[in-house]
């Protein structure tokens, strides 16, 4: 994909369905940078380090959040991101409430919102990516210190993440296999792992763990050949 085909695709403003590690990772790149001047764009992103094939949704999401321009340079918002704490947290309250304006207009007290609400919120902008739209969201929202019974909802189902103002992050690589704790295993001891993807989670047991079940067999094996070829890029 060309950077000019990227910046278009990011011109189209809209709540941000990219994947949490993404704007995770933006969060902790510009706490050590100084605000730059020239204009954000694809490129700048890969020289970053941050996600890549997330350039155009990340852009995307930069804007819908105020922190560049419509031309991509930084605006004030994104300088006061470049805190830590709970300067951070307040900054990224305000920056939330002024880019989901008309949420909050609609719902005065986001505690008191449910999950179906919240779909139904993030409707008009998309039925096929709403549930990312509301997830990422609920991960800005609570990174910010806004709770809500909404989020726990998704939440629970997500890996456990570690705070200190990067949302998605986690100590392991998220482009690993890794195995879920001890106390989730099943009792009969089999060997279970899970495949990350972003936002697609996969666990199962190990291709050679299956037993005579050579149907389940060819299919975990034909899955985790093509996770394998993902992860080499290919």
């Amino acid at each position: 994909m060309t950077e000019v085909k990227m910046e278009k695709e990011a011109m189209e403003v809209k709540p941000p369905y990219v994947s949490s590690s993404a704007i995770g990772e933006f969060f902790a790149k510009i706490k050590k940078i100084n605000s730059p001047k020239d204009r954000i764009t694809a490129s700048t992103l890969k020289e970053w380090g941050i996600s890549q094939g997330q350039e155009p949704a990340l852009l995307s999401a930069l804007r819908f959040l105020g922190l560049i321009d419509s031309k991509g340079y930084a605006t004030e918002d994104f300088k006061k991101l470049q805190t830590v704490g709970e300067t951070f947290k307040k900054s990224l309250e305000e920056v939330i409430k002024k880019s989901y304006s008309d949420f909050f207009a609609l719902y005065k007290d986001l505690s008191k919102v449910t999950y179906n609400e919240l779909t139904s919120f993030f409707t008009k902008y998309s039925v096929a990516s709403r549930q990312k739209m509301v997830k990422v969201f609920g991960d800005l929202c609570i990174e910010a210190g806004l709770d809500s019974e909404a989020f726990k909802a998704f939440r629970k189902s997500q890996p456990r993440q570690e705070s200190s103002n990067q949302i998605g992050t986690n100590k392991s690589s998220p482009d690993r296999l890794r195995k879920p704790p001890r106390d989730e295993r099943p009792p009969t001891g089999a060997k279970f792992f899970e495949y990350n993807l972003g936002d697609i989670y996969f666990r199962g047991p190990r291709p050679e763990d299956v037993g005579d079940s050579k149907e389940i067999q060819r299919f975990l094996k034909s899955f985790n050949a093509v996770y394998e070829e993902l992860l080499k890029g290919k």
